[in-house]
């Protein structure tokens, strides 16, 4: 593949390098973080702006990217990725803020 691939964010649908984004697979039954990008399997990749991985998503939509079976992932693994890029980020976020927040409110 070329160094200067470009792929979509699953979230704002907007494009960049393959270098600029964050690849997210499915790993060992939760959504994990791939810093090397070099994980076997699917990925999703995710711009690491916090507009981008703050905004409430729905688990369909990473079911859909990762091409995982409908009802295979859970609410709760959408927030355990957001709470683990909060971490590298240094951006503190509420649990509650991303599961319970409607989804016509933007971030």
């Amino acid at each position: 593949m070329a160094a200067d691939s470009e792929r979509t964010c699953i979230v704002c649908r907007g494009r960049a390098a393959k270098g600029q984004l964050w690849r997210v697979v499915w790993e060992e039954g939760r959504l994990r973080l791939d810093e090397s990008q070099r994980r076997p399997g699917r990925g999703a990749y995710l711009h690491p702006a916090r507009q981008c991985w703050l905004k409430r998503q729905e688990a369909e939509r990473w079911e859909r990217a990762l091409r995982r079976p409908k009802g295979s992932l859970r609410q709760e693994d959408v927030v355990a990725l957001q709470q683990e890029l909060s971490c590298l980020t240094g951006v503190a976020v509420g649990v509650e803020l991303l599961s319970k927040t409607p989804r016509k409110l933007r971030l």
